[in-house]
Order: structure tokens, then C-alpha cells, then sequence
């Protein structure tokens, strides 16, 4: 994590990620389960002001795949950009990040009743914004750091109307709708540091406790052929509670940095792995 850097007052940096993430998410009885994949890229430059306050912004894109009930299946692009801080005494730190991304969505949906089958598709917009809080205490054990910390999320994600196509008069009209969630989280941090030659190698290690609350997505539908008799549609349910794990290694020589971290999701009707990787030039 760049921002879990000392720095200096002369230090800034421009850095490359590229992460991807596969996960699953059971079904709940009221909508099938799903396979999620997803790729991205993101590119930032940040700067230390003094020896206390980091500030950076990046730009993203990011696209997720995800299969559903056969013959169903959703595609999103998104195009993200993000401002970051952290605010950082001798043991107290404070990390923000405040992020805006645009989608563009593309869905498909199987429908058979007897010998008819159909395919309905729909493209649509929207876009969201997410806050990132965290804060914690750092204590150093010669190279080693251990970080008690506390996380906040907000998220907003806002989806325009759609109108399916290809399946007639059974095609479904949606109308706009919004979803929220909040996650916090309370876990542990801990750094080593090591020296390979000419190399700096720090390993981390992260376990976290995460609670979640999501507002309810359910949103009113109506075939094209029968605009009079619409229904909610209601998404689905994610689990209150689950844990974090998280395994990085940074190797840092002369002014460039390279880093390796792959985390996992459990818990509940949900579980994801992550592997995110990339470089950092300093300055």
C-alpha cells in the first residue's frame, strides 16, 4: 500500500496496478447465484507535502464479467478516477480516498416458456461514488510494524432506466434506481522489513472483520407488452459478516518499488480471491 510509506517532503512517485478477482455468490431462494471475473487497471501519482500528509489522484478502468442462471449474463466497463490522503504522526494515521466511476453495462437474459425461448438484452448507464476511511495505530518492534486499525466504506451507486430488446412483448422496461452500502471493519496489520542484497523486502500480513449493511435494491420492472402490471424485482441478498485476508510483499531498490498482493473474501453466501500486482517510481 503506497500510503503505508514514511516519506519525506522530497519524495513523490508515479505508480502502475494491474489487479484482477474471481468470486461466487450462492443463491438466496429469490435469485440465482453468480460468477464474477474481474480485470483492471489503475495509474496514480502522489506526493508527500512535510513528512505528515500524503496527497495523490489515479485514474482506472475496470471490467467485470459475471454468469449467472444459464443463458445469463452481465457485463460492466467502468472508468474510475480517484483523490487520495493519509495524514500520519509518529504512531496515529488517517487514510481517505474519495473515487467517482461512469459504467457502462451490457446484460443479457435467457427466457423459455415451452417450445418459445428468447433472448432479451439491455444497455444501460451509471455511476457511483465511494468513500474510503481508515485509522489506526502503528507500533514499531525494531523492523517490524504492527497497525490495530478501524474502516469505514460508503457506496452509491446510481443505474439509469433500460429497456430490454430481442425478446417482443416480453422484454422488461426498468426504471432508474439507486443502491447504498456501508462496511466497516476492524482488524490487524503487520509489516516486516528486510534486506536481500541491494533489495529492501517487506512482507505484510492483514486479517479483518468486516460487518456490512446494504440498503434494499429492489426496483419496479414491467414487460414492454404490459406496461400497466409492473412488479419489484429485488437482488440479492449478501452476507452481514465476513473476514478478510490479505498477503503482500513489496521489493523496494533505489528509487523503484515492486509489489505482489493477493487477498481472499469468506463468509457467508460469498467468497472472492484477489491478486493485484505493479510498480512504483520515485522522485
Amino acid at each position: 500500500n503506497r500510503m503505508d510509506e514514511r516519506g519525506s517532503g522530497k519524495d513523490r512517485s508515479v505508480w502502475v496496478n494491474g489487479y484482477g478477482m474471481s468470486g461466487s455468490l450462492d443463491s438466496d431462494g429469490n435469485t440465482s447465484g453468480a460468477d464474477v471475473r474481474m480485470h483492471g487497471v489503475a495509474i496514480g501519482v502522489d506526493t508527500w507535502v512535510g513528512d505528515h500528509w500524503l496527497i495523490g489522484a489515479s485514474i482506472g478502468k475496470l471490467s467485470v464479467h459475471g454468469d449467472f442462471a444459464p443463458g445469463d449474463r452481465g457485463q460492466s466497463d467502468l472508468k474510475s478516477l480517484s483523490v487520495y490522503t493519509r495524514v500520519r504522526g509518529d504512531h496515529l494515521f488517517v487514510d481517505g480516498v474519495l473515487s467517482h466511476d461512469w459504467d457502462d453495462n451490457k446484460v443479457a437474459r435467457r427466457i423459455q416458456i415451452g417450445d418459445l425461448t428468447r433472448q432479451a438484452r439491455a444497455n444501460y448507464g451509471s455511476h457511483g461514488t465511494a468513500v474510503h476511511l481508515e485509522a489506526g495505530w502503528t507500533w514499531s518492534i525494531g523492523h517490524q510494524r504492527l497497525q490495530p486499525l478501524l474502516s469505514f466504506d460508503h457506496a452509491r451507486q446510481d443505474n439509469d432506466h433500460f429497456i430490454e430488446s430481442g425478446a417482443g412483448s416480453l422484454s422488461l422496461s426498468g426504471a432508474s434506481h439507486s443502491t447504498k452500502q456501508h462496511l466497516t471493519g476492524i482488524g490487524l496489520r503487520w509489516f516486516g522489513a528486510w534486506q536481500a542484497g541491494s533489495w529492501t523486502l517487506r512482507p505484510s500480513v492483514e486479517a479483518r472483520r468486516l460487518r456490512q449493511s446494504l440498503a434494499p435494491t429492489s426496483f419496479p420492472v414491467a414487460f414492454v407488452g404490459a406496461p400497466d402490471n409492473g412488479y419489484a424485482v429485488r437482488g440479492a441478498s449478501l452476507p452481514r459478516y465476513q473476514n478478510l485476508f490479505d498477503l503482500g510483499l513489496l521489493a523496494r531498490k533505489g528509487r523503484l518499488e515492486l509489489y505482489l498482493d493477493g487477498s481472499a473474501r469468506t463468509g457467508g453466501n460469498a467468497d472472492a480471491a484477489s491478486v493485484n500486482a505493479g510498480l512504483r517510481w520515485h522522485w
